[in-house]
């Protein structure tokens, strides 16, 4: 399904179908809870192999315009646990992001 507009993104992350809600906190201010914001989002923690080294690849994907201000050393907690963004990619459309995260 190829997400169109602002309606499709609404449907794409409700938490009553298919997302949570997740904290997000860009970096680099002086307080930063003061800049927390709830975001909707899928979140995954998918599992991956890499050179027989086995782990999981906690990662949620979100309506870009929510992080429009992502960058290193911002923080989401999702489920009660807290990361730090590691990277970001947005998605093809520009529409949505998908947040690389390790658990701190």
């Amino acid at each position: 399904m190829a997400i169109e507009d602002t309606d499709d993104l609404a449907l794409f992350f409700d938490t009553d179908d298919f997302a949570i809600e997740f904290k997000y906190t860009p970096p680099s201010y002086p307080h930063p809870s003061s800049k927390t914001r709830k975001i909707n989002g899928q979140f995954s923690r998918g599992y991956v192999e890499t050179a027989g080294v086995q782990g999981d690849y906690p990662h949620i994907v979100c309506a870009l315009s929510e992080v429009a201000d992502i960058a290193e050393g911002a923080r989401v907690t999702a489920n009660s646990i807290e990361y730090k963004i590691m990277d970001w990619q947005p998605s093809d459309s520009q529409s949505t992001v998908q947040l690389i995260l390790q658990e701190q």
